[in-house]
């Protein structure tokens, strides 16, 4: 981006003021992906982003499904069965089964076409908010990204394998520029059951079941917990939009349009932005 178009810094004290009263006022709001929580949470930030000085400020409904712990969970359920039949005897059928789980969990997960998903879960809505500031007509726009949705908590989630990491190992870490996808564990089991079952050995569809089983069942501790009351990538990233809607106001960067978006829906594989890019691609 061009010298002139560079954003300001805030005056010491306010983003901080701004990050603590966005988060205080979302994080007692219960927020899962397509739940009158999210949408209250997106009313109360569109107004707040109108008082930041953003016009206009929009909220769009946006087709989804919700999470996508249920729809995981019975791709388990699918591969189970697979292996199940592939140990019995009946190698074509748990080989297939097996196969189309994991294919599906790949649609899911990387957003394909979520066949399963839009086959066995009913349609529900999400809702963005959309709002403009900065200058209306340059011809560099902005888009900056966050979501106020959350997820549920779970044991998966705990910490304290990556902190004993740091600790033994600091410069592992270091050299990680993310996590490894979570969702590797529930394919690697449906795919072990294919292995076996092509080969004929056993070993690799036990082997296949056991991880099957296992990652099914992190889905369904995730999925019996309550959503958490915020997250990096959501609360403080709201806040951040508010802090970034009130450093225009007061010091309107020159040649950007600022295009400060906060999508529902994340937590059920990034739904509100697919809804999103498709209404603004153009």
């Amino acid at each position: 981006m061009p010298e002139q178009a560079a954003l300001p810094d805030a005056p010491p004290g306010v983003a901080d003021a701004t990050l603590r009263e966005v988060v205080e006022s979302l994080a007692v709001i219960e927020r899962p992906p397509c739940s009158s929580g999210e949408r209250q949470a997106a009313h109360w930030l569109a107004a707040r982003l109108v008082r930041a000085g953003c016009s206009p400020v929009e909220l769009e409904d946006e087709p989804a499904w919700g999470g996508y712990l249920p729809t995981s969970a019975a791709l388990g359920l699918l591969a189970s069965a697979g292996s199940v039949l592939a140990m019995r005897g009946r190698r074509a059928a748990g080989t297939l089964a097996a196969l189309g789980a994991a294919a599906a969990l790949v649609d899911d997960v990387q957003n394909g076409s979520r066949t399963v998903r839009r086959l066995l879960r009913r349609r529900r809505s999400t809702v963005n908010v959309v709002a403009r500031c900065g200058d209306p007509g340059a011809e560099r726009t902005l888009v900056v990204l966050a979501h106020h949705d959350a997820h549920q908590a779970g044991r998966f989630y705990d910490q304290g394998l990556q902190q004993a990491i740091q600790r033994l190992a600091p410069d592992l870490l270091a050299r990680l520029k993310t996590s490894p996808p979570q969702w590797w564990l529930g394919l690697a089991g449906p795919l072990l059951t294919v292995a076996g079952g092509l080969s004929g050995r056993r070993g690799p569809v036990r082997a296949g079941l056991a991880l099957t089983l296992l990652g099914t069942a992190i889905v369904a501790e995730i999925a019996s917990n309550r959503a958490v009351p915020g997250a990096n990538d959501n609360l403080s990233g709201v806040a951040g939009l508010v802090a970034l809607a009130e450093l225009s106001r007061e010091r309107p960067p020159a040649g950007v349009r600022l295009l400060l978006v906060s999508c529902g829906a994340e937590e059920s594989l990034q739904e509100g932005v697919r809804g999103f890019m498709a209404r603004h691609r153009g």
